[in-house]
């Protein structure tokens, strides 16, 4: 029985955006995602690290509270519940990008979770980009919520899912002879990611001006460009080519 893939997002070259967003700065790096198999499912994590399936290592309490979500949505978060059995397909991948910002990255149309999303309830389905908060009450981090998420799908053929919506705003970006201060990976994701506070340049100046809630930082994804999705090495080349640009960005608050 193969395990819906839970995805470590695939990495390419550091890139530091800088000489207004033209220079690559860092030496490249790659990173290979090691196919894992976990008690005959799977899961995608980085090399060399493994999840073992009985849970050393968790320094997370499996009963501690939620922890708090305020602004954007009214109800940022949706609860999903279904019954499992060993042979079923979840039909879901979570990207693993950041291990504290575990989300969903693809719904397969023969899964679970596309059962759910056939049958719930309007506004309770779950989408692309949504972050997992929790599962059958545990919360930690992305990949022990994945260990979990694995081994309560077989043995307690129950999954109560918590997902938090993003919270989505525009940016207009005007880089006034400034570099971005921008650090991330360049990467065929359907987003860009900040790998590193942004302390420098037109993201910092966006930053102090914006309201509440729509600053930039390592959490955020940039998913388009003036309106344009596309992937992360795109969204790099559209921004080195243009002094003024509208980001639409993801937050999790």
């Amino acid at each position: 029985c193969d395990f819906p893939a839970f995805d470590s997002a695939s990495r390419g070259e550091m890139m530091s955006c800088s000489a207004c967003c033209c220079d690559s700065t860092a030496e490249a790096e790659t990173i290979n995602a090691a196919d894992i198999k976990i008690a005959m499912k799977k899961v995608f994590s980085e090399a060399p690290e493994t999840i073992e399936p009985d849970g050393s290592g968790s320094t997370t309490e499996p009963d501690a509270e939620l922890p708090a979500v305020s602004g954007g949505d009214p109800e940022p978060c949706i609860t999903v519940n279904f019954a499992t059995t060993p042979r079923d397909k979840l039909g879901i991948t979570m990207d693993l990008f950041e291990e504290s910002c575990c989300f969903v990255k693809s719904i397969m149309p023969d899964g679970k979770v596309q059962e759910w999303n056939a049958t719930c309830e309007k506004g309770q389905d779950v989408r692309e980009f949504y972050r997992l908060m929790s599962v059958n009450g545990f919360f930690g981090t992305g990949r022990e919520m994945v260990k979990r998420f694995l081994t309560d799908s077989k043995e307690k053929n129950i999954l109560e899912l918590v997902f938090q919506k993003p919270f989505e705003f525009r940016a207009v970006i005007n880089k006034n002879g400034q570099d971005l201060g921008l650090e991330t990976w360049i990467t065929k994701n359907k987003y860009l990611a900040p790998t590193s506070e942004i302390t420098s340049g037109a993201l910092k100046a966006w930053n102090d001006a914006a309201a509440s809630g729509q600053q930039i930082s390592v959490h955020s994804r940039i998913i388009e460009v003036d309106g344009q999705g596309m992937t992360g090495d795109e969204i790099i080349a559209r921004m080195r080519g243009r002094e003024t640009f509208e980001l639409t960005v993801l937050n999790w608050l």
